[in-house]
């Protein structure tokens, strides 16, 4: 299947290419044939007396100049060209209507629950304005109806750990807005405030303060196996 996919792809791009170098070559081709013609007419006329030599190589002169800069025209035609398919589909693409109903429902729900949470603050603090690092990222514990909260506040290091398949990355998915909860009013959702976006989640491992072993041991509750200085020796 990977050969076959190679082998279209190569055919593909052998086309695009002659189809290219044939664009690349039409105005040569083109002022190369109006020279031609005018030198076996201009040529016979020279002979026969009706026009004159000077004219002549003045006229193919120029028949050469026009050509070298309709060439040039013609690249930046075909250039332009060549931009308008990927600029159509941007275009299309980013005026697409928010046509996802769960990234629309959480989008609404952030909205509405950063401006109400703005106004309880402003409100507690008899400010105005409000900087934006004031409102956490709120994670629910519970149902929708109650449960406790746990804020992520903005500007402080939060480390996640647990078991495998425990949660973690789905959590870090619900914060990016790549995985939605299945109903907003019966599931509450994380809740990052709209003016933040997780721009780029890395994969690389970040040394905390501390000793190798603590990194390594961190969050591990005292006495259990995976604390094991052997097991983690191995890892």
């Amino acid at each position: 299947k990977y050969e076959d996919s190679l082998m279209a792809f190569n055919k593909q791009a052998i086309a695009t290419g002659q189809i290219q170098l044939n664009n690349n070559m039409f105005s040569p081709w083109l002022a190369l044939i109006a020279v031609g013609v005018y030198t076996i007419f201009g040529g016979v006329q020279v002979v026969h007396g009706v026009l004159t030599l000077g004219s002549f190589l003045v006229n193919v002169k120029m028949f050469t100049t026009v050509g070298a800069k309709w060439g040039q025209i013609y690249m930046i035609m075909s250039q332009v060209q060549s931009c308008i398919p990927n600029l159509e589909r941007i275009t299309v693409l980013m005026n697409y209507r928010l046509d996802v109903p769960s990234r629309m429902q959480l989008s609404n729900f952030r909205r509405m629950t950063t401006q109400k949470m703005r106004f309880e603050l402003r409100k507690k603090a008899n400010v105005y304005q409000l900087p934006v690092d004031m409102l956490p990222v709120r994670i629910p514990v519970g149902n929708a109806h109650g449960g406790d909260v746990i804020d992520l506040v903005q500007g402080k290091l939060v480390y996640i750990v647990g078991p495998h398949g425990e949660g973690k990355s789905m959590l870090l998915r619900l914060i990016s807005m790549v995985a939605f909860p299945a109903d907003i009013d019966r599931d509450p959702p994380v809740f990052v405030p709209s003016h933040l976006r997780a721009l780029h989640v890395p994969s690389e491992p970040l040394f905390f303060q501390g000793t190798l072993l603590d990194n390594l041991t961190l969050g591990i509750a005292p006495g259990d196996p995976d604390g094991n200085i052997d097991r983690i020796l191995e890892i």
